[in-house]
């Protein structure tokens, strides 16, 4: 070989060739199709999160509301003002001096969060007959009972297992608009409250009308009287026929079992309850 002469090869351009470019490009699918169904796992446990953060917030809202109302929860009919009002939404009664930002009542999970906080009356929001992610018992909100709604002295027996707030549907099964789907209007959602029934035919439940929801994975967050959140499995409740009376619900003081015995949704599996012990005498 001559001086200076390059031996072949030596500086010969490398490429991938066809099948290892076609193996490579396999192999990049292959781990998006394992890293992304973790991913979508974490961002939904994430927004459940910021969800559970919200709900948190409303209790410590909620309590402020009651200190400076003689105990008593936002409810439509609390006296005679917020009556001759119109009858506003509970939500509506902690804006904006309690609650300046509405967006602290939107989950994120919601499917119709961009449009629950909405000022047209005309809105979807309107025909929903809700503006937030959440609603509230409606033994303490609705005209069922609206003494109830003073908390400060009607507390439970177990405020720590006693529903007040929590995920509120439709999540799913109803078209934009479509008011036989959601009543007409004057139905418990109207005010923004979580029915024991599917709050448009008194003691009975149409799965798809309903405001009960799965939509965090299998369940919804639930806040209770005494500021504890909570996950309720609400899957397996929404496949299952509804009764009047569940043994396990009697044992933990419902009185929609014990005093009322009207079909009702129970939260028992998730130690969570519409109310414990009797309800006061109104």
């Amino acid at each position: 070989m001559a001086v200076g002469a390059v031996p072949r090869g030596r500086f010969r351009r490398s490429a991938f060739s066809m099948i290892e470019l076609l193996l490579s490009v396999g192999i990049i699918v292959i781990l998006l199709g394992i890293m992304l169904p973790a991913l979508k796992r974490s961002v939904r446990q994430a927004r459940a999160t910021v969800c559970m953060h919200n709900l948190h917030v409303l209790d410590q809202v909620l309590k402020m509301y009651e200190s400076e109302n003689r105990g008593w929860a936002p409810t439509a009919r609390a006296n005679e003002e917020e009556a001759q009002a119109g009858d506003p939404k509970w939500h509506e009664l902690l804006v904006p001096r309690y609650l300046p930002d509405l967006q602290l009542l939107v989950c994120p999970e919601d499917p119709f969060a961009n449009r629950l906080i909405a000022q047209d009356a005309q809105s979807a929001s309107a025909i929903l007959g809700r503006d937030t992610s959440y609603g509230i018992n409606s033994l303490i909100v609705s005209d069922t009972g609206p003494a109830m709604g003073n908390v400060e002295r009607y507390n439970p027996k177990r405020p720590l297992d006693t529903l007040l707030s929590a995920d509120m549907g439709p999540d799913a099964g109803l078209k934009w608009g479509d008011k036989d789907a959601v009543g007409d209007g004057t139905g418990r959602w109207a005010g923004g409250g979580l029915s024991w029934d599917d709050g448009v035919e008194f003691g009975g439940v149409q799965h798809m009308r309903s405001w009960l929801t799965q939509r965090h994975t299998n369940g919804i967050n639930a806040l209770t009287l005494g500021g504890g959140v909570r996950t309720i499995q609400s899957k397996p409740i929404m496949t299952s026929t509804i009764d009047s009376f569940y043994d396990r619900c009697a044992a933990g003081g419902c009185p929609l079992c014990t005093d009322l015995e009207i079909p009702h949704y129970s939260f028992y599996r998730s130690r969570v309850y519409w109310w414990t012990g009797r309800l006061p005498e109104l």
